[in-house]
């Protein structure tokens, strides 16, 4: 007598009972802050900067550091402080470049 081979056996797919996703996705939203908490303090520590973070939000193979990156660019970009910055490196190059050039 032969037998049929047996099926393969597939994965179960994980059945969420109610009220799950939406944990999860709580979850997932108190983790995306904390994490945007942590680069925020980082960042105004001074442990690092616009250039750091524009690398881990570029970095989408850690989803929520990206995500958290991308958070804190967009906060610091619009930030009256960082516009300032921004300026006052600008005429201190300039003023490097004009050095260099008498010289």
């Amino acid at each position: 007598m032969h037998h049929p081979p047996p099926e393969k056996a597939r994965p179960k797919t994980p059945v969420l009972a109610d009220g799950a996703l939406e944990k999860l996705a709580k979850k997932a939203k108190h983790s995306d802050a904390v994490m945007t908490g942590i680069l925020v303090t980082k960042f105004k520590m001074g442990q690092i900067n616009v250039e750091d973070l524009e690398k881990m939000a570029a970095d989408a193979t850690k989803v929520e550091r990206c995500s958290a990156a991308k958070k804190v660019l967009e906060a610091v970009r619009d930030s009256p402080e960082f516009l300032r910055q921004e300026a006052l490196l600008a005429n201190s190059n300039d003023n490097i470049i004009t050095e260099s050039k008498i010289k």
